[in-house]
C-alpha cells in the first residue's frame, strides 16, 4: 500500500496511497516569514512520513542553527496547521531539529495542539528564552548592552 513519492530533493517521504503528496503539497503553501518562499522550496522539510494510519511525522531543519526563534516558531506552527487541514490525516508531529530554541518551540508548537484545534484557537505563543542561551557576540549591538524589548 506504500509507494515513494516525488518528493522535494532532499525529502525522504513515504507515500499511504498518495497521502504524503497531499502532506507535501500542504507544506509548500507554508512560507519562510523572512525570504518569503515556500519551505518546501527552500529544503527545509528533512522528511515527511505518513503511515498506514494517517500519522503524519514532519521534520524540519533550518539553514542555521542561529535562524530566528520567532520566524522558525511561525513556520514549524505553520506546518503543523497546514497538515492536520490535509483530509485523511489523523494525526500530526511536525518538530524542528538542529536549532539552538528546538525544545521550546517543539514544546509551545506540541502544548497548542493539544489544547485545541487550529481553527478554533489562532496561535498566541510567545517562547522566551534565558537570555543565556542567546550568544550576544552574534548580534551587532548599536544602542548599548540593553536593547529595548530585551
Amino acid at each position: 500500500m506504500s509507494s515513494a513519492t516525488d518528493a522535494p530533493a532532499g525529502v525522504a517521504a513515504l507515500a499511504i496511497d498518495g497521502l504524503a503528496d497531499v502532506v507535501l503539497a500542504a507544506l509548500s503553501t507554508v512560507r519562510d516569514p523572512e525570504l518569503d518562499e515556500p519551505i518546501t522550496t527552500l529544503g527545509f522539510v528533512a522528511s515527511c512520513t505518513v503511515s498506514a494510519d494517517g500519522q503524519a511525522q514532519v521534520r524540519l531543519r533550518l539553514p542555521t542553527y542561529f535562524c530566528a526563534p520567532n520566524f522558525a516558531f511561525l513556520m514549524v506552527a505553520d506546518a503543523y496547521d497546514a497538515v492536520t487541514a490535509v483530509p485523511g490525516v489523523a494525526g500530526v508531529e511536525v518538530a524542528l531539529d538542529d536549532h539552538f530554541a528546538s525544545d521550546a518551540i517543539n514544546a509551545g508548537v506540541a502544548a497548542r495542539a493539544s489544547s485545541s484545534t487550529p481553527a478554533e484557537t489562532p496561535c498566541r505563543w510567545s517562547i522566551r528564552l534565558p537570555a543565556s542561551s542567546i550568544p550576544m557576540a552574534s548580534f551587532p549591538n548599536p544602542t548599548g548592552p540593553h536593547w529595548p524589548g530585551w
